[in-house]
């Protein structure tokens, strides 16, 4: 379903713009921007053990509410606390480590609303964390988000649904700036981001994607970071460390691994690994391996 916003905050909704990076528009002279929400999952006043999830990168944004204990989350060299009353806020495609030292309670939700293809918070520069009045709204919004989606589907739960999406972006939007480069680089940036996603078995170096955005090293390199809150290269090494799990998980052997994810050798590739997982690639397999 596809409710219309109008106009969204800075982004400048001129039809030339706007076909710069995909946005689906109707009327002249100051279009529509049509948004697209998303529900994925969520659950309020959830019970929660102690737990640890390392890096989580997400194809839309997670949404935590703490109503009870303290929640954690890492983001690159940053570690957040969230305390009671507070929301959580991390937009798509952020890698990020979370944890709960004790048992606690949470409402949260993932959703995404997206013009075109892409994401509305990748537009912007927006807060990790929300206080006071505007982070209860949110968590009402995912009570009431989570509420709506237990009943039988219909036109009016999706209305509903997608105006409690709307409204949690609405204050996440509200504590945001837009990004100096939408409308000039990032067109080429998510392009460049999506070709090393889908085929995580070519080898590459920073400066073959800034080569393929045709732009410098050091411009590629700020932008992609201002978007993605990594540099290229580790985020590219992130996506072929989490790829290389399911793939050492179905059998194939730490070398064989390495050569189909277009690393040199497979000990630069265990080093890389270790690095981010904590343990080798055959420390894993044979713990997993037992755990099942």
């Amino acid at each position: 379903m596809i409710l219309s916003i109008g106009k969204i905050y800075d982004i400048k909704t001129d039809a030339n713009s706007c076909n710069q990076i995909g946005l689906e528009i109707s009327g002249k002279g100051n279009p529509v921007v049509n948004i697209n929400y998303t529900y994925y999952i969520g659950e309020y006043d959830a019970f929660k053990e102690p737990h640890i999830q390392n890096e989580r990168c997400y194809p839309f944004t997670v949404i935590v509410f703490v109503v009870e204990g303290c929640y954690y989350c890492r983001i690159g060299e940053i570690e957040y606390r969230i305390g009671p009353g507070e929301t959580l806020i991390v937009p798509p495609y952020v890698y990020h480590n979370i944890k709960m030292e004790e048992t606690g309670k949470l409402n949260w939700a993932h959703v995404s609303a997206a013009i075109g293809k892409k994401d509305i918070l990748l537009f912007f520069r927006t807060p990790t964390v929300i206080y006071d009045d505007d982070s209860r709204t949110i968590s009402q919004h995912i009570v009431s988000l989570v509420k709506a989606e237990q009943h039988t589907e219909s036109f009016q739960q999706n209305l509903q649904r997608d105006q409690h999406i709307a409204g949690i972006y609405d204050v996440i939007l509200k504590q945001s700036s837009r990004l100096e480069s939408f409308g000039k680089y990032d067109d080429v940036i998510y392009r460049i981001h999506d070709e090393f996603v889908n085929h995580p078995e070519k080898a590459y170096t920073l400066a073959d994607l800034a080569q393929k955005a045709n732009l410098s090293v050091g411009t590629f390199s700020s932008y992609f970071k201002q978007i993605y809150g990594k540099s290229p290269m580790e985020y590219v090494l992130d996506h072929k460390v989490k790829h290389s799990i399911i793939l050492l998980m179905t059998g194939n052997s730490v070398k064989e691994t390495a050569r189909a994810l277009g690393f040199y050798d497979e000990y630069y590739f265990s080093k890389q690994f270790k690095k981010r997982v904590g343990c080798s690639p055959s420390e894993y397999v044979r713990t997993h391996t037992l755990e099942v």
